[in-house]
């Protein structure tokens, strides 16, 4: 389940006035809208898989075996691709031009996590390992014998050379879930399987790997092969309101909060004073919706409505303009052995955030309800690399909305602290049985610069994403 942050208010300033609560909705003339870049993908579809070899070599760089896998990355070259669940599957082929004492052939696939304080305590969460081959099996038939793919071998135990051609095929089922341990007892517990994760400026990693190693020769000596793998999750966000769908498969405007109450989280609004021009003082009440449910796809975009209350009209104009709001999407990473119990955000080696982006702004199409309060519509567009979150071991990787005081000429804000912060999360693979989010945004509007808030270090209020369904 989602921990909710309790909302953060700037000042209380009393009730908000009678017009912070608007009425309801104005049916909006239907226009033509655009897609979301959600079509952006960094994984074949299902179905559709890679071939990645990598090649063994001599002392003259020519190749006399190659280990193959298939994975749903959409290019040879980049890291193989899986989602929990998907098989790991491929073969080792050897072309030996002359006869060579094998010994034995081993395919693994490996997994660890780790921080600057555990790096030499966390075993392997995930350990598959295979013996292609092994001089006790006895001898197997070469692919110009029985042809490709054939490990069945002849004879006993084998203590000649091998020469030729030979393949062998693995699989290995990646799992959706892990058991890893709990403290120093022999206690447990099951986390979904986590994605791969490694950045330079984050002193933790989740890392996947195949491997294949060869013994060969009088002296047993042992050649192998290392590469990573990605993992990704496979769950999915779960399906909008009746009415977001209808949206968005009609490409009709989409219905606010009043209308659709359970295609909205509404948070408690927010007040805030600021001073127009530096002579006049001024009182907004603001009130932020996030798209239900709380989970988005990444490469989609986070659809939000944004409501202004002010008995100045004046400074309701420019608040309410597309480029006053300051939404932003924030990551925070928490590494070490207290990563799943940390509520502070202070900036450490082990401690990370990261601004991933800033919501557009525009004029909401439905008519205000009087000329005290305004809404806008907001679209948070969503990075198709972003780092799906997660919590596993000594790694935490959460995303919160963060609402910070607005910006524009002519407006100082009382208070330069936070809003309000609200957690989401990010995933990977959108819901086949759900559609496509759209965008409704004015073609030409373009994402605002992230913002640069000199308090972050400073938040505490952050909440630990425990998962979402």
């Amino acid at each position: 389940m989602m921990e909710t942050v309790p909302a953060y208010t700037a000042a209380p300033l009393g009730p908000p006035p009678p017009a912070a609560l608007p009425p309801s909705y104005q049916d909006a003339p239907q226009t033509q809208r655009r897609t979301s870049s959600s079509t952006v993908v960094l994984a074949n579809p299902e179905a559709q898989f890679t071939t990645h070899s990598f090649e063994f070599v001599d002392a003259k760089n020519k190749p006399w075996g190659s280990l193959k896998v298939r994975s749903r990355a959409n290019a040879p070259a980049k890291l193989p691709i899986f989602f929990d669940g998907d098989d790991i599957a491929g073969t080792l082929d050897i072309d030996l031009a002359k006869p060579e004492k094998i010994h034995s052939i081993t395919v693994q696939d490996r997994s660890n996590s780790a921080s600057s304080d555990t790096a030499s305590s966390n075993a392997p969460f995930l350990l598959f390992e295979k013996v292609l081959w092994n001089s006790s099996m006895g001898k197997p038939r070469n692919v110009a014998e029985v042809g490709a793919g054939d490990e069945s071998p002849v004879t006993g135990p084998f203590q000649g050379k091998l020469e030729g051609k030979y393949s062998w095929s693995y699989k290995f089922n990646l799992p959706s879930t892990v058991e890893v341990p709990v403290g120093r007892g022999d206690q447990k517990e099951t986390h979904p399987l986590p994605p791969h994760f490694s950045e330079s400026s984050v002193q933790a990693v989740c890392i996947y790997d195949i491997s294949c190693s060869i013994r060969r020769g009088v002296m047993k000596m042992e050649t192998s092969i290392k590469r990573q793998m990605g993992i990704l999750p496979s769950r999915v966000p779960p399906p909008p309101s009746l009415l977001r769908q209808i949206a968005y498969q009609e490409q009709s405007p989409l219905c606010g909060p009043e209308i659709d109450p359970e295609g909205w989280e509404t948070l408690e609004p927010v007040r805030f004073e600021g001073t127009l021009f530096n002579v006049q003082s001024f009182t907004m009440t603001c009130r932020l919706s996030l798209a239900k449910p709380l989970v988005y796809t990444r490469g989609s975009i986070l659809p939000m409505r944004l409501t202004l209350a002010s008995e100045n009209k004046q400074a309701l104009d420019l608040l309410g303009t597309s480029g006053a709001p300051q939404v932003a999407l924030l990551r925070v990473i928490h590494a070490g052995r207290k990563a799943q119990t940390k509520t502070k955000m202070k900036t450490t080696r082990q401690s990370h955030s990261r601004v991933e982006g800033m919501a557009i702004a525009f004029p909401a199409r439905e008519s205000s309800p009087n000329e005290y309060t305004k809404w806008l519509d907001l679209e948070l567009p969503l990075r198709p690399n972003l780092q799906p979150g997660f919590v596993f071991q000594d790694l935490v990787i959460k995303y919160n909305v963060v609402l910070l005081p607005f910006q524009t000429a002519g407006f100082v804000p009382s208070s330069k602290e936070l809003l309000q912060t609200h957690p989401v999360d990010i995933v990977v693979k959108t819901s086949p049985s759900s559609p496509r989010a759209i965008s409704y945004a004015p073609a030409g509007l373009k994402e605002p610069p992230k913002a640069s808030y000199p308090g972050w270090e400073e938040i505490e209020r952050f909440s630990v994403i425990s998962g979402f369904g």
